[in-house]
């Protein structure tokens, strides 16, 4: 750390970051049911009816299955679309595209967007009510957070998925694809998992119990695992067994379930690959197109841990990015969960929705990746599905605004946008026939009560009237049209697959054993990409000639209903409760004290006060404290705050070190232009208690004490195009810049300047570059030299040397590679070791005052710089590394033979 920023060591210590931006202001207003308190805002109304419906439903039947019922009312906020929940204050995290959802802690409060379709929303209404069941079981004794970290993830998500939707076809065909490519993990590596293999394979492992075992089984499973913490006591208690023998069992339910089932099924070793996970094209490639003429193909890649927009030959022997997502403004996501790409008829160019500034823009690209066109069409919540129509003048889309997904139709020649449907039923994938009408499929009949069973429709825009084509067919999970005949993937035999309706049949086009995601046909109707589970993975195939293999029989699908229960509205009150609490015992000149940090904010997040905390036991009036208010409900975050802290600074005209008891507040406002840049600026006033002395072998010993105020100003500039993971950043680069100038009623006059530049190059995915460079300086009538400390500045040297101007600067060259992927010990004892990193550096910088001439070089050797080499490992312990340090200092003439080594805890810079 660098001592003595003022402000900056106080507010700016996370000083990277992106912004999660409020772009509008929500009407809050609150539903009370039974045991439900709905937040919702205008537009919503519908979306609350039907989740208390779900809810309460669905809490009659958790309060049999759980082994405790939430105490309160459970409150549910609600958001009208993706994009208003990615704005959401209850927690400040950035919330990535593919979070559907979330239950938050100490509140218990479920957080949910509507997305896609009303039976998508009651799942993850249903989903996240299990967690908040698990949370109130978790409560009963200890610490919440520690209970909840001692209970593997594919616990709480597989029971939340098995209890939510039971055994269903998303779980079924993941599964079924590991276990016929022989990924399936063993449970106590799963334990240690991440991502959406726990949330699948543990919904199988849930499903395995009821069905080996019986229901009061899976009752007792689930009542021992939230009540004793601990996976491997619960399966001894409820089994009698180990949990290698019960992950030895479950494996062969799997394989007995699901291999005699491969004689009923084609593997896709009989078309062509166009991604393969395997040779570094990552695990969710998407949305493939095929061009008219079926020579190309586009879809979106995750393989550089950005969702990308690539372009392929039709064999995938050439593959090229041609537009980078999640790195500019305009384009900060692609919408994964509800992708589509689109080309024109001629070919030569193709559509797609990308999410920025705060609304969905329809962008027309040319082959290259050149933008021609950017469509951005404010009002309305979300866009998905966009296609051209056959003379390329039109382009249709489902449009989301207040709970309903209606069909759009922009006219490219003029500029104008038509709404075709306006109602709460489920409008899906429409495009354009030959003959100039609109094909889409919607779950649309005569009660408004119903949901869920799709048929294909069709829009005529002759007399703006809809006939219905297909009967009611169930899930439909995509569409297209195929020589202007529908074209669907369905449910079959516990997989989803491709289906061609003509004349009241179904005729089987495609005869994978797991799921058919999406689809899209050349011109002629004859060729086809597809996008397959496969391999763990989301893979992209090309199926060169298109054949019906037989025909299926059209089974009738059945409509979900739900029932409206009794409520009462309310006034949103903004009252605010505990949200969450943190400490740890730390120590200080002063001696040991507690350190307590406490949250407390309103229900939908948008008013938070954090306090923390640090008591030393000798001297309680030099107690540590911040004290913040945040009002964050607008664009522009307020941040006032007050606070106690202790700093060191050397100050050049008394020749002495100044022990500074700093009591004092500020007034900051936050401004985003964007999700990476923004603007800070304000004022902190600070009273100094400055004691001035030196240090020695007795320890700080004064002869001296002041008393000053400080006013200052504050100005800064951030900029975060990093991409993080959670052991610290990969790749991108960021910058962040601040002026703290002393204002005229300050009896402090120093000004500050402080600048952070970081660059990270990744090569072959897991090769970093990483180069970081930091300056600072102090100039006024009173300006302070700071004090260079901290084990990852000028490793080496900044531990045991001081380094203290008031000039600064920092620079740090680092290569970080992988060290050891895994390793399995057995003797002296056994011992599992991996993810080991390791990095070799080169660091280099310095502290000057202004009368202290800065030489760079001098006499073949630096001269005020210092500088150091040397390598470390480091260990990832889920919530920081570990490094172990050797650095050699040098003057790139002279260099030490031995290395000085060190141990600290922390993150990748």
């Amino acid at each position: 750390m660098l001592y003595n920023f003022h402000m900056i060591e106080i507010l700016l210590i996370t000083y990277f970051g992106k912004n999660k931006i409020q772009y509008r202001d929500f009407d809050w207003r609150v539903a009370q049911s039974e045991h439900f308190k709905i937040f919702y805002y205008g537009g919503g109304e519908h979306l609350k009816d039907f989740a208390i419906s779900v809810l309460e439903e669905a809490y009659e039947e958790y309060k049999t299955l759980m082994p405790r019922i939430p105490k309160d009312r459970i409150p549910v906020i609600i958001y009208n679309s993706a994009e208003d929940f990615r704005q959401t204050n209850v927690i400040f995290d950035i919330i990535d595209e593919g979070v559907g959802g979330f239950t938050e802690v100490f509140k218990n409060r479920i957080v949910v967007p509507f997305f896609n379709s009303y039976e998508d929303f009651k799942h993850v209404l249903r989903h996240e009510l299990v967690h908040a069941f698990q949370y109130e079981a978790l409560s009963t004794k200890g610490s919440l957070l520690s209970n909840v970290a001692r209970i593997p993830l594919w616990v709480m998500e597989g029971m939340a998925e098995y209890v939510s939707i039971g055994w269903d076809i998303s779980g079924e065909t993941y599964v079924r694809d590991l276990v016929l490519n022989d990924l399936l993990l063993p449970i106590n590596v799963l334990n240690y998992y991440g991502g959406y293999i726990v949330y699948k394979q543990g919904q199988a492992i849930f499903y395995y119990i009821e069905r080996e075992y019986s229901k009061e089984k899976l009752k007792e499973f689930i009542s021992n695992v939230l009540m004793m913490y601990d996976l491997n006591s619960a399966i001894k208690r409820t089994f009698g067994i180990e949990i290698d023998e019960f992950s030895r069992k479950f494996n062969i339910f799997l394989k007995e379930l699901y291999y005699p089932t491969l004689r009923d099924f084609n593997l896709p070793s009989n078309v062509i690959r166009i991604t393969n996970n395997k040779k570094g094209q990552g695990y969710f490639n998407i949305a493939p197109a095929i061009d008219p003429n079926a020579s190309k193909v586009i879809f979106i890649s995750d393989r550089n841990d950005y969702s990308d927009i690539y372009i392929s030959t039709i064999t995938g022997s050439y593959q090229k990015k041609i537009i980078s997502g999640q790195t500019k403004p305009d384009l900060e996501n692609l919408h994964l969960l509800s992708a589509k790409i689109s080309f024109s008829d001629d070919g030569n160019y193709f559509t797609f929705v990308a999410r920025g500034k705060g609304y969905d823009i329809i962008y027309i690209s040319d082959l290259n990746g050149k933008i021609k066109r950017k469509i951005e069409i404010k009002t309305l919540d979300g866009i998905n599905y966009p296609s051209f129509s056959k003379d390329n003048n039109s382009i249709v889309f489902i449009g989301l605004k207040d709970g309903k997904q209606d069909i759009y139709l922009y006219n490219l020649k003029n500029s104008t946008l038509r709404r075709l449907t306006n109602d709460y039923f489920n409008e899906l994938f429409p495009i354009f026939s030959s003959d100039g009408n609109i094909y889409f499929i919607s779950d649309r009949n005569e009660n408004s009560f119903k949901f869920g069973n799709y048929a294909v429709f069709k829009y005529n825009l002759e007399n703006d009237s809809i006939y219905q084509i297909t009967p009611y067919l169930g899930k439909i999970y995509y569409f297209d049209l195929r020589n202007d005949k529908p074209v669907v993937a369905l449910e079959y035999k516990g997989t989803i697959n491709v289906f061609e309706y003509n004349n009241d049949k179904l005729y089987k086009l495609t005869n994978f054993p797991s799921a058919v995601y999406s689809f899209s046909f050349d011109k002629s109707g004859e060729k086809m990409v597809i996008n397959l589970q496969y391999e763990g993975a989301r893979e992209i195939f090309y199926i060169p000639e298109v054949r019906i293999l037989d025909s299926i029989e059209l089974k009738m699908g059945e409509f979900s209903e739900y029932k409206l229960f009794d409520y009462k509205n309310y006034k949103y009150r903004t009252e605010l409760s505990l949200s969450w609490l943190s400490g740890v015992a730390l120590g200080s000149s002063f001696g040991i004290g507690g350190y307590i940090t406490l949250g407390f904010s309103d229900w939908t997040g948008d008013n938070w006060i954090i306090l923390q905390t640090q008591s030393y036991i000798q001297d309680i009036t030099n107690a540590i404290f911040f004290l913040d208010y945040l009002y964050l409900k607008k664009r522009w975050d307020l941040d006032l705050s007050s606070y106690q802290y202790w700093s060191i600074s050397y100050l050049r005209q008394f020749d002495k070190f100044s022990y500074d008891k700093i009591l004092g507040g500020s007034f900051l406002i936050y401004y985003p232009f964007n999700r990476f840049d923004r603007i800070e600026f304000g004022f902190t006033y600070n009273y100094y208690t400055r004691y001035l002395g030196n240090f020695t072998i007795f320890g700080f010993l004064y002869d001296t004490i002041l008393y000053k105020n400080a006013l200052n100003g504050y100005l800064a500039f951030s900029r975060d195009k990093i991409l993080y993971y959670p052991w610290g950043p990969v790749d991108g680069h960021g910058f962040f810049i601040a002026f703290q100038p002393s204002l005229l009623l300050s009896q402090i006059k120093n000004n500050i300047i402080y600048g952070d530049l970081r660059y990270y190059f990744r090569f072959a995915k897991r090769y970093i570059l990483a180069f970081r460079t930091i300056g600072y300086k102090s100039f006024g009538e009173d300006k302070e030299g700071i004090i260079l400390y901290g084990p990852d500045l000028i490793r080496g040297w900044t531990l045991d040397t001081i380094l203290v101007g008031n000039n600064s600067f920092v620079s740090n060259l680092e290569f970080r590679f992988p060290f050891i992927e895994y390793l399995k010990l057995g003797f002296p004892i056994p011992l599992t070791i991996s993810s080991v990193r390791g990095s070799i550096f080169y660091d280099i910088g310095s502290a000057w005052f202004d009368n202290e001439k800065f030489k760079f070089i001098e006499n073949d050797s630096l001269s005020t710089p210092k500088s150091s080499f040397g390598f470390n490992i480091s260990i990832f312990l889920g919530f920081g590394n570990i490094y172990f340090n050797w650095a050699w200092r040098t003057n790139l003439k002279y260099t030490d033979s031995n290395p000085r080594f060190n141990i600290y805890f922390g993150l990748d810079y």
